[in-house]
Parts: structure tokens; C-alpha cells; sequence
């Protein structure tokens, strides 16, 4: 056989048989000859036929041991299999003598089979478990599998008081008569009457007035005196103090939108996985320890308003126990907004308020006993003293008692004098949430520290996303680079047994197909979806 096969010697091809990284090929391009020719240090027209796995080269005028030493990957057609391109790595380069070298060289299976010779062998890669990939897709919400990524503890951005539930009022529960009626009040039945004062200079007052003039009669007239966020009284609207609560009155609730999820942290990531939990998170807390974390990626995307922003309702009660709540709208399925259902919140994940001060008030238990005891006893030794006058045989014991009853009287009225005037309600009050403006709810975007989702950041730039998902694999899905993971790769075609083997063993270990040789190892470039 005469001899007829080719070879090439390359430098500086930035391959090697780990196959960390190679090379992808679209159909149109053939094979990697195109990216590679810039790099040959030598060719062989007509060499003999070249045997597996090493290669007896004679050297040439002006070609050297050294020449061929700094080479690192070849490319030949034998004789008898000319169609047949093949790339391989230079794994060593011995010198044998002055005028011959040897080289040992590993065939690069992808390259060779992969990509180069599937008009030739049929190869083709079809359906596979995918570990991790480049994502085809990036939007906030499209992967959100648990990452093998160490966490810390989070900080908080723009932890804000919630404003609108800050303001207090007071409310006072009193029964305006002894004709004990109800109705009801916040969609419950409530058997007394509700007025609600301003925690000003001036609705203190009126309160004042208000407490006097309604236990003056009777001390048990007020059941209670408490504190109620302002916006459950009147939704937020200016009352006047002593505003009479309306019976059947339901409770009051707004809907608040907060930042989108793009302003949530300092850092902008690349990659958008994160701004999903668990690398941030929209927080809410009560002030005593109790949190609500709600996930960016479960708000409703489709909307024309925030897309992904957090949607809460706010419902309030201005009846006993007071309490507020806080909900998702529009999340993990729910709708946000129709003219039929309004805003539907989600009630499985919520947070409430309470811990809503009870107040103290005073009355004046001498002038009380006067109206209540001292009077109707004052009625009994009159119509006593009269009987002892008008009715024969009454008089020594009708006398007798009643001198008896007035000792006791006066009695019981220096007793009544010297007691204090005493607190009703609760006088434990001094809520320090209340006390130092803070019983409201506090929201936050939460996320890891900066230095943090920077270091997860890089990983998902060159290791993509887990995916977990049966699918062909996908070698170019991002502009410049695509990592592929994968296991129980199922293949087509006619190639070796060893280039099969060690084709699912590269993908099993994972492997980055870049675009452009000349961008091989470099993880700077822009990298993104391909079509976006």
C-alpha cells in the first residue's frame, strides 16, 4: 500500500483528555479543523498508515524533537479509512534519535465522533438524565431546584416599619344604658357599643370627658378601653373623636405592592435563579419573633403591574381581640386581581398581629358608693324612723334598727372615703412596641450577604443550573459556553466500544462545550441564552 495518509500537528490547543472543556461544532462547520488550523506547527502529506494509540515520526529539515515536543493534539485520515477524520490528544513525546520521534496520542472522542464523521457513523446523542445544564431559560421562577451551595445567614434590605398599620387609636366598649342590646360589629355579634378616640392632645381629652360622664351612674357602664391600629377604625379616613363604630361594619383591609424583585439585593447576579428563594426572600415580621417568608418566584408573573413583586394584604379589626393579618396575593397559583373574586389571598401562609395594649381608666369609688349604697340606705332609715311614728308596736325595734343600720352606715361611708379611686382594665399597658411606634408589621428583602451570592453566582455561570430531568442533551444552549452533566446517555450509531464508554463517562463527569476556541477557560465572556 502505498502511502496516502495525512497528519497534522497542532500547538497550543487549549484541549486536553481530562475533557473538562471541548469544543462544539455546529453541523454546518464540519468538524474543528476550521478553529484549529491557525495552531499547525506541522503536516505529513503520504505518511504510512498510522497505528493506534502511537506514531513513529521521522523528522524533516528544519523540524526538531523540540519542535514537536510543544505539540499537544493531532488530526489524521489513514490510508484505509480516508472519509474517516480523526482528532486526538498528544499524551507524549519521546525521543528516539536524531533523525525520529515517538508519539503517544489518545483519541478525542468527541470531537471525532461527536461532532466530526456523523454523515459517516450515524451518531447521534438522544435522551438523557440531565443533572445540570445551562438553562434554556432564565426567568425568575424557571429553576428553582435545591443547589448543592452552602449558605449563611441573611441580611436584610430596606427593613421598613409598615406605615400605614403604625398609627394607633383608642376604642372604648361601654353599654350606653341597662338595656343590654348587641348587633354586629367587624362581621361578629357584639353586645356593647364601640367609640373611638384619636391618640392625640384633644382625643385624650374627649376620652376623659368621655369616661366621667359614662361611670358617673354606673362604673361597670365600660367594659373595656384598648388600642386599635387608626386604619381599623375608619380604613384610614380622618375620624372625629367619640366616632361612633357602625354596627355590621366588616373589618377594614388593604393591598400593598412592594419593590420587584430585581431591586431586592445590592448585587446584580447574572444569573437570575438568584432572586428566588432560598438566596432571597421577601420578609415579614410581627416585632416579636414570629416571620413570614415568602418566595419572589410563587407571585404571579402575568401582570401588567409588578411582575414577581410581592402582593400583601393587610386586613385589620377594630373589635376584641384585636389582631391584624398579613397575606400573599396572587401567590403559588392563587390569582391576584379579578372584578368578580377582587384581590384572593393566600390564608395557608400568613402572619398576624396582636399583643394590642388594654387600657386603665379610673373611677371615683365614694361618689359611686354615694349613688349606689349611701342613698338607697339613707331612703331605708327614713322609712323606718316613719314606721316607728305610724305603726303601733314598731317603734323600740324599728328604732333600735335603724339607729343600728345608721352606725353602720357611717361606718361603711369612712371606710368608702378612705378608699382609693380605683383602676379598671389592664394596668400592665405599657406595650413597648406601642410605646415606641414599632406595633405594625416590618418588611424586608432579605437576601445572602453580597460576598456570598457573588460566590454562587460565579457557580452557576460555569456550572449551570440542576436540572434532574430526562431530555437530549443540550451542547449549545448559552452563546458562548454550555455545561452538560449527565448519566444514562442513550446513543445512536456506529462508533467503538471504547469511544461509547468513554463518551457517557465524560458526560457523566460533566464537560463544557465552548463556542469559540479562542474563548476556552475564559468565563468572563457574555454568556447569555441563545434567542433571548
Amino acid at each position: 500500500m502505498n502511502p496516502s495518509s495525512t497528519l497534522y500537528l497542532y500547538a497550543d490547543v487549549p484541549l486536553n483528555n481530562s475533557y473538562n472543556d471541548s469544543v462544539f461544532i455546529p453541523d454546518d462547520l464540519g468538524d474543528i479543523s476550521n478553529m484549529i488550523n491557525p495552531r499547525i506547527i506541522f503536516n505529513y502529506e503520504n505518511y504510512s498508515f498510522i497505528r493506534e494509540h502511537t506514531i513513529r515520526l521521522a523528522t524533516v529539515e528544519g523540524v526538531n524533537y523540540n519542535d514537536i515536543a510543544v505539540c499537544n493534539y493531532i488530526k489524521f485520515n489513514n490510508a484505509i479509512t480516508p472519509d474517516i477524520t480523526t482528532f486526538a490528544f498528544i499524551t507524549a513525546v519521546k525521543y528516539i534519535n536524531e533523525g525520529c520521534v515517538e508519539i503517544d496520542y489518545e483519541v478525542d472522542v468527541l470531537q471525532t465522533f461527536v461532532f466530526a464523521n456523523k454523515d459517516k457513523t450515524g451518531f447521534d446523542m438522544q435522551q438523557a438524565y440531565i443533572i445540570r445544564q445551562h438553562a434554556e431559560t432564565d426567568d425568575i421562577g424557571d429553576n428553582i431546584l435545591p443547589e448543592p451551595v452552602q449558605l449563611g445567614d441573611y441580611v436584610y434590605g430596606n427593613y421598613e416599619d409598615y406605615v400605614p398599620l403604625q398609627k394607633l387609636a383608642t376604642i372604648v366598649a361601654y353599654t350606653p344604658d341597662d338595656n343590654i342590646s348587641g348587633n354586629v360589629v367587624d362581621g361578629v355579634f357584639n353586645a356593647t357599643s364601640l367609640k373611638a378616640f384619636n391618640n392625640t392632645t384633644a382625643g385624650v381629652a374627649a376620652l376623659n370627658t368621655f369616661i366621667q360622664q359614662i361611670t358617673a351612674s354606673r362604673t361597670d357602664a365600660i367594659l373595656s378601653i384598648y388600642t386599635v391600629p387608626f386604619y381599623a377604625v375608619n380604613g384610614g379616613d380622618d375620624f372625629e373623636d367619640g366616632y361612633n363604630m357602625p354596627y355590621a361594619a366588616a373589618g377594614k383591609s388593604l393591598v400593598q405592592v412592594f419593590a420587584r424583585p430585581e431591586d431586592a439585593t445590592p448585587y446584580t447576579p447574572k444569573n437570575n435563579k438568584l432572586l428566588t428563594y432560598p438566596y432571597c426572600y421577601f420578609h415579614i415580621d410581627n416585632g416579636v419573633g414570629q416571620s413570614l417568608k415568602l418566595k419572589y418566584e410563587f407571585f404571579d408573573a402575568n401582570t401588567d403591574l409588578e411582575k414577581n413583586a410581592p402582593y400583601i394584604r393587610f386586613k385589620t379589626i377594630a373589635s376584641q381581640p384585636v389582631r391584624c393579618m398579613a397575606a400573599p396575593v396572587g401567590y403559588k397559583g392563587a390569582g391576584r386581581y379579578t372584578e368578580l373574586t377582587g384581590y384572593k389571598e393566600v390564608l395557608t401562609e400568613t402572619i398576624t398581629l396582636d399583643n394590642y395594649p388594654v387600657c386603665s381608666y379610673n373611677v371615683d369609688t365614694f361618689n359611686q358608693w354615694v349613688l349606689s349604697s349611701a342613698v338607697p340606705s339613707v331612703l331605708t332609715l327614713g322609712a323606718a324612723a316613719t314606721a316607728a311614728a305610724f305603726i303601733p308596736g314598731a317603734g323600740a325595734v324599728s328604732v333600735a334598727g335603724a339607729l343600728s343600720a345608721a352606725s353602720g352606715l357611717a361606718n361603711d361611708a369612712y371606710n368608702q372615703s378612705l378608699a382609693p379611686t380605683q383602676t379598671q382594665g389592664n394596668i400592665q399597658a405599657g406595650n413597648i412596641l406601642c410605646s415606641h411606634g414599632s406595633q405594625t408589621f416590618h418588611t424586608a428583602h432579605a437576601h445572602l450577604p453580597v460576598e456570598m451570592l457573588k460566590s454562587i453566582d460565579n457557580y452557576f455561570s460555569i456550572f449551570g443550573y440542576a436540572q434532574n430531568k430526562i431530555a437530549k442533551p443540550n451542547l449549545h444552549a448559552r452563546l458562548n459556553y454550555t455545561y452538560v452533566e449527565c448519566d444514562k446517555l442513550v446513543t445512536t450509531g456506529k462508533i467503538p466500544n471504547y469511544a461509547l464508554v468513554k463518551i457517557k463517562e465524560i458526560f457523566k463527569n460533566g464537560c463544557t462545550f465552548w463556542a469559540n476556541i479562542n474563548t476556552v477557560g475564559n468565563y468572563s465572556v457574555t454568556n447569555s441564552i441563545l434567542g433571548g
